[in-house]
């Protein structure tokens, strides 16, 4: 399955999780049908999907436990650094202190610091910036940086324990065990009513179950029965999915329904040959959608017009996703790293 649709699949993924935030944060009730056509729950979950495929086949392919690591770091953080530093800076523009107050404070400081170490929930805002918001963090996205991050590093031991157990047994037991870390959670909060609960079922022993699920597909995608499932189910497990069927629409069926989908648009669909369908920019649409809309509701762009918010923030989202790309991510992808790349070997690593 070397020709597929993975990089059209995050674009819409992406795109998803712009509308669905341009209702949600600005609360223009002319935007609400958007709410109900897309998710950002569902697609934050499929991309842990996608990730799970992507990441375990590329540490299986990297011939060292360097290799990986930096390919998967020139891939994320470069960009990541770059868009918590330019809303930081340009921060000021839009912050209810003067700037000399705004570069004084500590917190525009602690906003640095503490997302540039994936701990947004730590510090999400910045001083004076979207206090009159609906949603006053700067960027709210950026959790999920954390929860990609974990998973770069929880994959060499999944990798090492592929190796002394069944991989279908392992992949089992770990989505099955995060699945019930995740209703534990869920439970907890629905009766006791605190915050902290919904927020530790959104951390990484909740997702993984996800990721598992496209971890596992590297386990089987050559076998002719998993293909053959997949042209069968991908639009049942779509209409299953968002149309409300119930137990179908929620709980681990939806997480088995969700993978289903995005590997059969991913693989099973003919592969769409459209324009710069190489240039990956859904990572770009991704991180820089939210400051993008928070910025346009505090000049007031979508009090004055919902559409011209929405239209503004797809455009200039899509610009500077543009650059993102071409400018910091694609660069230093193709980056090599200057390490030996033989001078690190992670036990149980298969090298393929």
């Amino acid at each position: 399955m070397a020709d597929n649709n993975f990089n059209l699949v995050r674009l819409y993924l992406s795109l998803s999780v712009l509308f669905f935030h341009a209702f949600e944060l600005s609360r223009n009730k002319e935007l609400s049908f958007l709410n109900t056509l897309f998710s950002a729950d569902k697609a934050v979950d499929a991309f842990f999907i996608i990730s799970g495929y992507l990441i375990m086949k590329s540490f299986l392919r990297s011939t060292s436990g360097i290799e990986y690591f930096m390919k998967r770091i020139r891939r994320i953080y470069p960009a990541y650094l770059v868009v918590i530093a330019l809303c930081a800076l340009l921060g000021v523009l839009v912050s209810s202190l003067d700037p000399a107050a705004y570069f004084r404070s500590p917190s525009t400081y602690k906003y640095l610091l503490f997302n540039a170490l994936f701990l947004n929930f730590a510090h999400p805002g910045l001083p004076g910036v979207f206090d009159n918001n609906f949603f006053h963090a700067v960027n709210g996205s950026l959790w999920t940086l954390k929860v990609e991050v974990s998973y770069y590093l929880l994959v060499p031991l999944i990798a090492f324990l592929r190796g002394k157990i069944r991989p279908v047994l392992l992949y089992s037991c770990l989505f099955l065990l995060s699945a019930a870390y995740y209703y534990c959670m869920l439970y907890l909060y629905n009766t006791r009513h605190q915050e902290i609960f919904l927020f530790l079922s959104r951390q990484i022993p909740g997702e993984l179950m996800y990721f598992m699920l496209g971890a596992a597909v590297v386990e089987f995608e050559q076998q002719p029965l998993f293909r053959k499932a997949l042209s069968w189910l991908g639009v049942p497990a779509l209409v299953a999915l968002f149309l409300p069927f119930g137990i179908f629409a929620n709980g681990l069926s939806a997480s088995l329904l969700l993978a289903a989908t995005v590997f059969f648009f991913a693989f099973r669909l003919p592969v769409l040959h459209y324009p710069f369908r190489k240039e990956d920019i859904s990572y770009g649409l991704y991180i820089y959608h939210f400051p993008v809309i928070q910025t346009l509701i505090t000049l007031g762009v979508y009090d004055r017009s919902a559409l011209l918010g929405l239209i503004l923030s797809l455009l200039l989202t899509v610009i500077l996703a543009l650059l993102s790309w071409f400018l910091i991510e694609k660069p230093f992808i193709r980056k090599r790293s200057p390490l030996s790349l033989s001078s690190f070997y992670i036990p149980g690593h298969n090298r393929q």
